[in-house]
């Protein structure tokens, strides 16, 4: 790759998120580089047993990108989610033929899913520029100059940036976006469970007076365990053994399996960010760089493939029409398309979160309430499209329509219109 390299979009952050953008992207016919601060491919991590919930929609999105079959061999189906609080109420259950469903859920480790896409890349002709960081960024009248430190020092020019580089965002620093934030004060521990026996594709969320907790089933006879608890009960509990880190399980919620062996574990501290605008002058901010949430429900990685399946349909009609893609009328109807959905689930979650934790009265009684409601039909079904992923209006890429049939829609409807 030569200095002075020319891309449509160039892309800062080689995540989950970003990267399959960078694949629908190159789908389009867009030329795409990916600038990541560590080494790539993400897949040869040692003990990385990181796993994420794609809801139905977001399964449906990456089926529609061609990504699913090749992780179909590596997902764990979920079936059936049980909601539950420690105050002894009956629990709520949610179940995917009762809607219709195949599945609930797809859970697949993070490295699969990394390595599907470095396999894409190859296909698609994604450019990474790998073990490298973005050292100053231009915003010119018609393209983005970067200029990119690492083994080979380079300056490349795109029409769009997009700056998917997590939450502590370098191009979210570089543009002046003010973010809002809440620190929830708590920290969630992730552990990763091996079983006696197989389970019943069940999926738990347990609320309690710390916060959730959830069990998601990965494989057959394994399960990821997501808890909550504030920042120094985190750091006692991360000090325990195996068997007082089971015991303390299973003091929060009585556990439905038996624990063969506890594998890694982790800590993050937990909150929600969200920035006052995620747009500037040829660049937009994705994914975590431009919101965080609480892991309530499982759908930090599913907002942000409903933002991809929003930002395609704009930027499909910007080549049909060949359009400028990084200018202000292109960007404020992504954004336009994207958002109202964004807020509404980080609204969701936050309020949930709020008052299931909550302690004082009124809000005991308010959590009850709320928990009884959960329970009631219209409630319960608002909870259960929230974690299967339904919008009012949903995006092509969710309903099964692949980019190279909506291209063929979009140039016959603009043949047609001439």
């Amino acid at each position: 790759m030569q200095s002075g390299a020319q891309y449509d979009v160039v892309m800062v952050g080689a995540g989950a998120a970003g990267s399959i953008l960078a694949v629908a992207l190159a789908q389009i016919g867009y030329q795409v580089a990916i600038v990541e601060s560590q080494s790539w491919p993400f897949q040869n991590r040692p003990g990385d047993k990181r796993a994420i919930a794609l809801s139905p929609i977001s399964w449906q999105v990456l089926q529609s990108l061609k990504l699913a079959d090749l992780l179909n061999e590596h997902v764990q189906r979920v079936q059936k989610v049980s909601v539950t609080k420690d105050s002894g109420i009956a629990s709520h259950h949610i179940q995917a033929d009762s809607h219709n469903m195949p599945s609930l859920a797809y859970v697949v480790f993070l490295s699969k899913l990394m390595h599907v896409l470095a396999a894409a890349f190859e296909q698609y002709g994604v450019d990474v520029i790998s073990e490298s960081r973005v050292e100053k960024l231009e915003q010119q009248d018609s393209c983005v100059k970067v200029y990119v430190q690492g083994a080979n020092n380079l300056v490349l020019s795109s029409s769009l940036l997009i700056g998917a580089d997590g939450i502590n965002s370098s191009v979210r620093k570089h543009c002046k976006i003010a973010t809002l934030e809440h620190d929830y004060r708590q920290s969630a521990i992730v552990a990763d469970l091996e079983l006696y026996d197989y389970h019943d594709a069940t999926a738990y969320e347990h609320f309690t007076k710390d916060g959730p907790l959830a069990l998601l089933p990965t494989g057959p006879r394994t399960v990821n365990a997501i808890f909550t608890r504030t920042h120094d009960d985190a750091k006692k509990i991360m000090q325990y053994d195996d068997a007082a880190f089971l015991a303390s399980l299973n003091q929060t919620f009585t556990l439905p399996f038996n624990v063969a062996r506890v594998h890694t574990r982790k800590c993050f501290d937990l909150h929600l960010s969200m920035v006052k605008t995620r747009m500037a002058h040829r660049i937009v901010l994705f994914g975590h760089a431009s919101h965080s949430i609480h892991p309530v429900g499982g759908q930090g990685l599913n907002l942000t493939i409903a933002d991809i399946a929003s930002m395609v349909e704009v930027l499909i009609d910007a080549k049909v029409r060949d359009l400028d893609i990084g200018s202000w009328a292109v960007l404020c109807d992504y954004d336009k398309r994207a958002f109202p959905q964004q807020k509404k689930i980080q609204v969701l979650t936050d309020s949930f979160i709020k008052i299931f934790a909550a302690k004082p009265w009124p809000f005991n009684a308010l959590k009850e309430g709320g928990f009884l409601a959960l329970r009631q039909a219209p409630v319960a079904k608002r909870f259960a499209k929230m974690m299967m992923g339904y919008q009012q209006k949903l995006p092509s890429l969710a309903l099964g329509i692949s980019i190279q049939e909506q291209l063929d829609f979009q140039r016959q409807k603009t043949r047609g219109a001439r």
